[in-house]
């Protein structure tokens, strides 16, 4: 079988045959490649900021919930230890809140003896504000009021959103070119309306510069007090009563109606006082270590009122000489006592000042005698009249 060579002529025929094959499919590979590598939008899901309110009352949250929605945040309200009103110890506390609960922003109302403050930290910054509001619980219209300064201080801060719209998508720069359309003559535009005027903004409470030295640290207070004590005994004694007290708050920075209530440990004495009598010359000293419980709450920033219950163990030593035998005669006793105290306070800054009056019942009488000779007694019932100074326990 004779085999057929080609000749010059027939392969460059196969040759150009070729090439409008390939010419035929080009035009269609640009559009087929910008689709095919074409990188999806690479925009970055926004992620709404995150607002913690610390729970505790109800209105408010409801109406931070109501002024912050328009921005599409994530509200959540958590039943946690607010930071206090303290600084700088409150800014460390909210951080650490902050950083805890993976918030943008922590709300928070205090309530000490000072007044109540609502409270706003920012995570990205690190800034706290402070306003003062009215003492909680809050109507509505206040409640209203507080979330509003809430909307202020975010926005002031740069944690509210873009408004929708506001940001413009970058084009896709894999997408196909596209030619450009003839122009077509556009009509004359016709005369718009001007757009309505905007709103006038709502009215916001002025805010309140809060001093932070004036606000006490309500958990633990220091007292020293002082009083004079009527009826204990017969005959009247006729010295005067001094000592410390401690006291602490485990409640004082929760909106719990419990949050005025304390514990405390008190140690009262007294200076030596003259017994004289026909039988007995002599002096009486005394200590009393007890413990005790209270409450208090304020009816303003300046007055509060409280009651106060303690129980104490009164060490009694009294030393001297019987007048007949001219012999020496000392006794040492253990008498049980309870004493109920109202409190009336007026605060000046971080120092309150109390009056004590109080009414006391010692469980257990005492006849102090010696050599069959009675020269004193005790009384059941009995009260004083004191006061005291309260000072902030760092």
């Amino acid at each position: 079988m004779t085999r057929v060579q080609p000749t010059a002529r027939g392969s460059r025929a196969w040759r150009l045959a070729l090439a409008c094959l390939l010419g035929a499919a080009l035009p269609c590979t640009p559009g087929w490649v910008g689709l095919g590598h074409a990188a999806p939008d690479d925009v970055g899901v926004h992620v709404s900021p995150k607002v913690v309110v610390l729970g505790g009352y109800p209105s408010l949250d409801r109406a931070v919930r109501t002024s912050l929605a328009p921005w599409h945040m994530r509200i959540e309200v958590v039943a946690a230890r607010s930071p206090g009103s303290t600084m700088p110890l409150t800014a460390l506390r909210a951080r650490a809140l902050a950083e805890e609960l993976d918030a943008d922003a922590i709300v928070w109302v205090s309530d000490s003896p000072d007044g109540a403050a609502l409270w706003v930290h920012d995570a990205r910054t690190g800034n706290v504000t402070a306003r003062a509001t009215p003492n909680p619980p809050f109507d509505v219209p206040t409640a209203a009021a507080l979330a509003l300064s809430v909307k202020t201080i975010l926005r002031a801060s740069g944690l509210s959103p873009e408004p929708r719209g506001a940001a413009t998508e970058a084009p896709d720069s894999a997408a196909t070119v596209l030619p450009a359309a003839t122009p077509r003559a556009q009509p004359a535009s016709e005369p718009r309306e001007p757009p309505p005027p905007e709103p006038a903004p709502e009215a916001e409470p002025p805010p309140h510069d809060i001093d932070w030295i004036s606000l006490p640290d309500p958990s633990w207070q220091l007292l020293i007090h002082g009083a004079v004590r009527f009826g204990a005994f017969q005959p009247a004694e006729n010295g005067a009563r001094y000592g410390l007290q401690l006291r602490w708050s485990p409640w004082a920075e929760t909106p719990s109606e419990w949050r005025g209530l304390w514990f405390g440990l008190d140690a009262e004495t007294s200076t030596p006082w003259v017994v004289s009598e026909p039988e007995f010359e002599g002096e009486y000293w005394e200590l009393a270590p007890g413990l005790c419980a209270g409450m208090t709450r304020s009816l303003s920033r300046i007055i509060q009122v409280g009651l106060q219950v303690r129980s104490s163990l009164h060490l009694v030593y009294l030393s001297g000489t019987l007048t007949e035998s001219s012999t020496h005669a000392s006794i040492s006793t253990q008498s049980p006592s309870v004493l109920v105290r109202p409190e009336l306070g007026f605060r000046v800054g971080n120092v309150v000042f109390l009056l004590q009056p109080g009414a006391g019942v010692f469980l257990k009488r005492q006849a102090y005698r010696q050599e069959g000779v009675d020269f004193l007694e005790t009384q059941t019932v009995w009260w004083m009249l004191g006061g005291a100074i309260a000072v902030r326990a760092e």
